[in-house]
């Protein structure tokens, strides 16, 4: 018996340091892992800058460069900034791209016509000195706030030599906000948090917002500068600690590529609470058997009975399974989604690093649930947890082979690995059975919900065999579906990449032309169709550089969230431009400005506009915002509120592109609305003699409704001249002038157009 107790004692022990083994081991993977994604991505950068130093266009161009004059005015500097441009593009992480010269005191952007401040002096940028005196090619700097985004960047920098002789650098701003996320999101356990420190001990990434940038690592406790030390000696490893009576450990790993330390934490509390488990189960386990003991001693049984040995070892036998299952359960909790309880999306990286090295074909679906955020907002994120839990619940139906895999990827997204199938026609089949999941209404808590979903699908190998592309291509052909319709699946190919390709470089465009002055407005006029004189001006945004129009840049604006800042800086652009022709003695006419759906969410908008026209002292009715019917049916309640606001202030509003979004009278009755335009699509298909009278109808109830109407896309006198017949109040279109610039604006500001017909004199 006694035997037994030591054995239980010795075998607690033994299995206390496998666990806290097991934590610390896994802890200190964890470490390298992310020190290894940040370096693999410093890597990739250090790459692009050692390719701009190979580039023979570039350098013989920065050793060219003498003065910014030249530089404007050199035949090649389309192309110098284009290659730089196409560099920034080909990484969203990366901000700006620049070729730093001596000569020019400056740098070229990918903006041609970008000229340093005057203040601003190559030489006493604060990683110039460090480049000169660096052993290394690539120099990286201190991490800094970006003025202008805001993003917490770093600069990475080589020097240029012509000959011997210094003459600039080429260089890269890198957001660390991708690097950031990543390393605060990376999951060890309930209390364990990652940080990121710079080569000087100052905290980059931290959980404690306060920190970063502020504080240093040595100027905390001794203990905490002393494992400061360690994690910045170029070594990895792991230590404990203690800090407010809380004991911890942290494991620490190198990042390469440039002298930085990642540190891993989590509170022992973690391991202690498996321990306390353990220690109980053993106690209870030890008092049996003194217990039996005592019995054996007081009824002097100094035989053993075999049949209770035995039982004792069967007892001891279950304790050590339980243990192992305690074991197995603790390390399956950093591979399960907390809320679902199905995989997450470190276990699924894992199962696809599987498959990949198994060299096994297969699919990759990314999964996201159309409209969750509605479900969250108006239900509660209390009830929008059940759903996802009812979701997983029918989902989890569908894994009944060892070929399909659904795990949690974040939010309301999950991801879903088809393994060693090549045969699109059962993967096909795999993706309509997710379709047929949400194809039903779903009871939750006694409501029903109606959810839809959209899936992007990248086939392994041929798309790629690499885990972050295939799970990019994945996303990508998801968010296609998304932007077509939704609630359906579609394929990753070539052309999503292409099309990111040139929506990150229409991004960076209009980020260069919101900071550098890139945008311009042009003004058409409307047209009073009795007076045939100018009545008021619709603002259309260009960009000065015409590089893209705005059908194809606006559409990312909505989509990057810009479309916001554009939407103020053009209604700024508006009130200084009446302010002028005020000035100039012109007397003021209304000018109609463009609001699409996503400046719904610019809720200080109207506010904004308010204080434009009381700091010009201009008449809110000179403004005219022009709203679309789709804007308005996609979310009614907040089209209301924002239509209601800007009433409130006195501006007036038109209902833009009527024919080809809803077309129903019947909810102009309930909405402010001063105007509607018809739509150039509805002119063309109605304004002939047989159908005009579907034109004169509308012209007629939206007079009755008390609505102007103004008729966009008029091209010819004969469409007029129907107009003209059946009511309409106002013509803006190419028969009376195209879109001009404010000088050309001025000319045609009080002419009249005699005949409106034929030729405009």
């Amino acid at each position: 018996m006694i035997v037994f107790i030591i054995f239980t004692i010795l075998f607690n022990i033994m299995l206390r340091d496998f666990l806290e083994s097991k934590v610390t081991s896994e802890l200190t993977k964890d470490s390298q892992i992310i020190a290894e994604v940040v370096n693999t991505d410093f890597t990739r950068y250090d790459e692009i800058v050692r390719q701009m130093l190979t580039n023979a266009e570039l350098l013989d161009y920065l050793k060219a460069s003498t003065s910014y004059s030249e530089h404007q005015k050199n035949p090649m500097a389309d192309r110098i900034t284009s290659i730089v441009a196409d560099i920034q593009a080909s990484d969203e992480d990366i901000s700006l791209v620049w070729l730093g010269s001596r000569a020019m005191n400056g740098i070229i952007t990918p903006d041609k016509m970008y000229v340093s401040p005057d203040w601003f002096i190559l030489e006493q940028r604060p990683w110039y000195t460090d480049m000169l005196l660096s052993d290394s090619l690539i120099t990286h700097s201190q991490p800094y706030v970006d003025v202008v985004t805001g993003d917490l960047i770093i600069s990475i920098v080589a020097p240029v030599y012509d000959g011997e002789e210094l003459i600039g650098n080429v260089g890269l701003d890198i957001s660390l906000k991708t690097i950031k996320n990543f390393v605060q999101s990376y999951s060890f356990s309930e209390n364990g948090y990652a940080f990121l420190l710079y080569k000087d001990g100052q905290y980059i990434v931290h959980p404690n917002a306060a920190y970063v940038m502020n504080k240093s690592i040595f100027d905390e406790n001794n203990q905490l500068a002393e494992i400061g030390s360690q994690m910045l000696s170029g070594s990895s490893g792991i230590v404990e600690y203690v800090e407010d009576k809380t004991d911890y450990y942290v494991a620490y790993s190198p990042i390469k590529s440039n002298d930085w330390s990642v540190g891993s934490v989590i509170p022992k509390s973690e391991l202690r609470n498996q321990l306390m488990i353990l220690n109980i189960m053993s106690l209870i386990i030890i008092i049996a058997e003194v217990i039996i003991l005592i019995g054996y001693i007081f009824n002097q049984r100094l035989s053993r009975d075999f049949s209770e040995l035995k039982k004792l070892y069967a007892d001891i036998q279950e304790y050590s399974v339980q243990l192992t299952a305690k074991d197995e359960y603790i390390k399956n909790l950093a591979y399960l989604d907390p809320l679902t309880g199905i995989a997450n999306r470190r276990r699924f990286l894992e199962y696809l690093e599987n498959a990949l090295s198994s060299h096994h074909p297969g699919a990759v679906i990314m999964v996201d649930l159309d409209n969750f955020k509605e479900i969250n907002d108006t239900m509660g994120h209390v009830f929008g947890d059940k759903v996802l839990q009812e979701i997983v619940g029918l989902l989890m139906q569908l894994e009944v082979n060892e070929h399909l895999k659904i795990s949690r990827f974040g939010g309301d997204e999950f991801l879903v690995l088809i393994d060693n199938i090549e045969e699109l026609e059962k993967i096909d089949q795999h993706a309509r059975d997710i379709l047929k999941v949400f194809s039903e209404k779903i009871i939750v808590a006694d409501e029903l919900v109606s959810i839809g979903v959209s899936m992007g699908i990248s086939l392994f190998p041929n798309d790629s065999r690499q885990i972050d592309q295939l799970i990019m291509n994945a996303d990508l052909a998801m968010y296609r579906v998304k932007r077509s319709g939704r609630n359906n699946y579609l394929y990753f190919d070539k052309s999503m990449t292409d099309e990111m390709m040139e929506k990150t470089r229409i991004t960076s465009k209009l980020k260069g032309a919101l900071t550098n002055g890139g945008f311009t407005l042009l003004y058409q006029p409307q047209v009073d169709v009795e007076t045939c004189s100018v009545f008021g001006f619709e603002a259309l945004i260009r960009l000065k550089s015409n590089e893209y129009y705005p059908q194809t840049f606006i559409p990312v604006a909505e989509e990057d969230g810009s479309i916001i800042a554009i939407g103020r800086w053009v209604v700024n652009e508006v009130v200084t431009q009446l302010s002028h022709w005020r000035e100039k003695g012109l007397i003021l006419k209304p000018v109609a400005i463009n609001f699409s759906a996503k400046q719904m969410e610019d809720s200080g908008f109207a506010d904004y506009l308010d204080r434009l026209l009381k700091k010009h002292d201009l008449s809110p009715e000179l403004i005219e915002i022009e709203i679309t019917e789709t804007a308005i049916m996609e979310n009614k309640e907040e089209a209301m509120k924002v239509l209601d606001a800007l009433k409130a202030i006195g501006v007036h509003l038109s209902l833009d592109d009527f024919g080809t979004g809803y077309s129903s009278l019947s909810y102009l009755t309930f909405m402010p609305i001063d105007k509607i335009k018809l739509d150039k699509s509805l002119c063309d298909r109605y304004l002939e003699t047989t159908t005009q009278r579907v034109i004169e109808n509308l012209i007629d109830i939206s007079h009755t409704l008390g609505m102007q109407v103004v008729a966009e896309g008029i091209e010819d006198s004969r469409q007029f001249q129907l107009l003209k017949k059946s009511g309409c109040d106002f013509i803006q279109g190419y028969l009376f002038s195209k879109p001009v610039n404010t000088m050309q604006t001025e000319m045609i500001y009080d002419q009249v157009f005699e005949e409106c017909t034929g030729d405009m004199s």
